[in-house]
C-alpha cells in the first residue's frame, strides 16, 4: 500500500489505472499511515498539513518530492531532513503538468521500479549487432536504464561481428545460430499470420524472392521460440530496437500465442517506405497487427505511420531517444579560427560532399572542419576536400571514434557549429550529442530534424538546398550565434528539456510496463 500524504497545491489526487503499479493500493487516507509500505510527501506543503508528529514504521519507505523552484524553502536542503527520506525527487512544473506519473515517485533507493514485483521482470532486447561492433551506440545509454528496471535482460543480436562492448551485470547476450532452413521445413510454421503478408507478396517485383524471405523468417521464428523455450525464458517483455526482421519473427510468435508482449521502436530506415528499393517495407501489416506498442523516435515518424496505417494508431506512441551529459559546459571557443564539426557515416545519404562544397565557398575567415565517422566514401571525400578547400579551410578526418572521445573533443575544443546535411533522417542522435554541449547546429529539414533543430538551436535548411544557402547558414552561425553565450545556453537548455536520457528513458520504461500491464488486463477482460 502507498499513502499519498499530501499533494501538489493540495489538489485532489487523480490517477489513471495505468499509472498504478500492479497489486498496489494507493490511498490518501491518513488513517492508513502505519499500515502503508510507502508514504509520499509533497515537501513544501508538508509542515502546514501535518496532523501531528509522524513516526516512521519499520521497513516503511518515505518518498519526498518537490519542484525545482521549491528550493527557496531552505529547510528542504537541511541534512537532518534529507536523512529522514529514503528517496528525494525534484521535478519541473512542465513535468507535473505534462503527463507526470505518480508511479515515477515509486522508486526504491536502487532506482528499480515497483513493477519489478510483477512477473514482467525479464526483457528480451533484439538488436542488429549490439553489443558487438561499433554501431547502435545509442543503446549504450539506454541499456543502463533498462538494466535498472528489469531483473534480467537477454540481448539477441541479428548478427555478431566485431568486439563485444561492456554491458551491465544482469545483461546476457544470447548467440542464436539460425542456420539455413531445410527445404522440407519451408513454411512449416505457417498460420493465420500469413494472411497479412499476401499483399506484399503480390505487389513485389520478385515474388519468388519475397516468398523465399518469408519462408526463412517463418523458420527462424520457430528456431527463436525453441531457443527461448529451451532456456525457460517465459513471460518476458520482447523489445526489438528496429521495426524490421526481428519484428516479423516476434509477430509470428505472437500470432501463435508463444509470446505475450512485443514492442518495438521505429527510427528511419525501418520506418519510411521511400528509403527502400521497392518503396515499401515487407510485412508491415503483419508487424503492426501483432505489436503491442510501436514507439516512434520522432513526431515526424509518428505522423508518417499514422497517415500510412491509421487503423493501428492506438498502438503508436512518441518516445524520444536521449543522451547523458553530466559535463554541462556550454562555453564558446575564443581562438581566431572557427571550428565546425560533422559526425556521420560517410555514405551517399549523409551528403558529406556537400559540406566540402559549401566550405569551399568561404574565403574570408579561417575555419577548421573536423569529421567523425568512416564509410565506403571515406577516401573519396578526403580527396574531394584536398581538391576544393583553399588555405583558410583546414579539414581533418578522424574516421570512427568512440563516443567518449567525441564527447571529450566537444568539451575541450569548444565547437562553434555542428553541421548535418543528410537527405533523410529519423531523429539524429549526433545532433542530440552536439546540443548537449550547447553547440549550435546547421541541418537539413528531413525526417525529425525540425524537432531538434528549432530557432533556439540553430538553422534549418530545405532538403533540396543550394550550396550557397549552406555557406550563408554556416557564416551566419559562426559570426552571430556560435560565440554568443546566451544562445549557447539556450541550446543546452533545449537539450536538457527534450533529449535528456535521465528523463526520456525512465518515461519510456514506465510506458513499456504500463502498456504491457494494460494489455494483459484487456486480454483478461476478453476472456
Amino acid at each position: 500500500m502507498m499513502l499519498v500524504y499530501n499533494t501538489f497545491s493540495s489538489e485532489e489526487l487523480s490517477l489513471k489505472i495505468v499509472d498504478v503499479p500492479p497489486d498496489w493500493l494507493i490511498t490518501t487516507d491518513r488513517q492508513c499511515f502505519q499500515q502503508a509500505d510507502m508514504v509520499v510527501f509533497y515537501l513544501p506543503g508538508l509542515l502546514q498539513e501535518m496532523d501531528n508528529d509522524l513516526e516512521k514504521s519499520e521497513n516503511q519507505i518515505w518518498v519526498g518530492w518537490f519542484l525545482k523552484s521549491d528550493l527557496k524553502y531552505q529547510w528542504i536542503n537541511n541534512p537532518e531532513i534529507i536523512d529522514i527520506f529514503d528517496v528525494l525527487k525534484d521535478y519541473s512544473l512542465d513535468e507535473i503538468q505534462n503527463g507526470f506519473h505518480l508511479a515515477r515517485l515509486c522508486r526504491k533507493k536502487d532506482e528499480k521500479s515497483l513493477y519489478e514485483n510483477t512477473t514482467m521482470n525479464t526483457l528480451c532486447l533484439y538488436t542488429f549487432n549490439y553489443p558487438y561492433g561499433s554501431g547502435e551506440q545509442f543503446l549504450e545509454t539506454e541499456i543502463k536504464y533498462l538494466s535498472e528496471s528489469f531483473d534480467q535482460i537477454f540481448i539477441i543480436p541479428l548478427q555478431i561481428t566485431g568486439k563485444k562492448r561492456y554491458v551491465p551485470e544482469n545483461v546476457e547476450v544470447m548467440k542464436i545460430h539460425f542456420g539455413t532452413p531445410p527445404k522440407s521445413k519451408e513454411f512449416g510454421n505457417t498460420g493465420k499470420w500469413f494472411i497479412y503478408c499476401l499483399n506484399d507478396i503480390i505487389r513485389s517485383k520478385n515474388k519468388k524472392n519475397m516468398l523465399h524471405l518469408l519462408s526463412k523468417l517463418s523458420y527462424y521464428a520457430g528456431v527463436l521460440y525453441d531457443y527461448l523455450d529451451r532456456n525457460r525464458i517465459t513471460n518476458a517483455v520482447h523489445y526489438t530496437y528496429w521495426f524490421d526482421h526481428h519484428a516479423t519473427l516476434l509477430s509470428i510468435l505472437k500470432s501463435k500465442n508463444k509470446i505475450q508482449y512485443f514492442i518495438s521502436r521505429a527510427h528511419g530506415y525501418d520506418l519510411y517506405n521511400e528509403r527502400r528499393e521497392e518503396s515499401y517495407i515487407p510485412f508491415r501489416k503483419l508487424q503492426l497487427q501483432y505489436a503491442t506498442k510501436l514507439y516512434l523516435v520522432s513526431k515526424n515518424g509518428l505522423n508518417y505511420i499514422t497517415e500510412k496505417y491509421p487503423e493501428y494508431k492506438a498502438k503508436y506512441k512518441l518516445s524520444y531517444l536521449g543522451i547523458n551529459n553530466d559535463i554541462a559546459s556550454t562555453e564558446g571557443r575564443q581562438t581566431p579560427q572557427y571550428l565546425v564539426v560533422s559526425c556521420s557515416r560517410i555514405v551517399d545519404i549523409k551528403r558529406v560532399d556537400k559540406i566540402v562544397e559549401s566550405l569551399a565557398l568561404i574565403k574570408d575567415i579561417p575555419v577548421k572542419w573536423v569529421h567523425f565517422g568512416d564509410g565506403p566514401l571515406f577516401e573519396e571525400i578526403k580527396k574531394l576536400a584536398g581538391q576544393l578547400l583553399s588555405g583558410n579551410i583546414e579539414a581533418v578526418f578522424y574516421g570512427h571514434v568512440d563516443n567518449k572521445d567525441i564527447y571529450n573533443f566537444y568539451l575541450t575544443e569548444k565547437i562553434d557549429c555542428f553541421i548535418n546535411l543528410s537527405s533523410t533522417e529519423g531523429l539524429p542522435v549526433s545532433i542530440m550529442e552536439a546540443i548537449s554541449f550547447g553547440i549550435p547546429v546547421v541541418a537539413t529539414n528531413v525526417g525529425g530534424s525540425c524537432e531538434i533543430v528549432t530557432n533556439k538551436v540553430g538553422i534549418l535548411l530545405q532538403a533540396d538546398f543550394e550550396i550557397e544557402d549552406v555557406k550563408n547558414a554556416i557564416l551566419e552561425m559562426l559570426l552571430t550565434k556560435s560565440r554568443n553565450s546566451l544562445f549557447r545556453n539556450g541550446v543546452y537548455e533545449f537539450w536538457k528539456e527534450n533529449f535528456n536520457a535521465e528523463r526520456n528513458y525512465p518515461d519510456f520504461i514506465d510506458n513499456i510496463l504500463s502498456d504491457c500491464k494494460l494489455f494483459k488486463s484487456l486480454e483478461s477482460n476478453e476472456v
